[in-house]
């Protein structure tokens, strides 16, 4: 697992970076039937959520921001309900302009806690640029 996400972040070749993700997404699905203790899955799936976030911005390959989602939602579904709270929060905190940011939201759409308030504003500012004429 960790040698596979040095080569996600380290990788200059996107094929590479995209059979990587692939691979991650593959291991994450299959995270929980291991008999490995929380604090360990919880420490790989943190590590592989920043390269997801990071590799999520500008992908420079089209497979690489079609494996992205998938992985993300595999790691989503690994956290427990403080750390998904967390998360939760941290996407929110991401700048609007981020386009990351809505394709996470959607994904955790359905694990968000009833009592989580999403301002529509703040959805809405990303969309659109205040200043144009369009």
């Amino acid at each position: 697992w960790r040698y596979i996400l040095r080569v996600c972040r380290r990788a200059t070749d996107p094929m590479v970076r995209w059979a990587g993700l692939k691979g991650l997404s593959t291991l994450a699905s299959r995270l929980l039937s291991l008999q490995d203790s929380n604090n360990s899955r919880a420490e790989l799936v943190n590590e592989t959520l920043d390269v997801v976030l990071q590799a999520w911005e500008n992908p420079p390959l089209r497979k690489i921001g079609t494996a992205i989602p998938s992985l993300f939602e595999s790691l989503v579904k690994l956290l427990q309900k403080e750390e998904l709270e967390g998360l939760i929060s941290n996407i929110l905190k991401q700048p609007v302009n981020r386009k990351g940011r809505y394709l996470a939201l959607d994904i955790l759409l359905p694990y968000m806690p009833r009592n989580q308030v999403i301002r529509p504003e703040s959805l809405l500012d990303g969309v659109c640029d205040r200043g144009a004429n369009t």
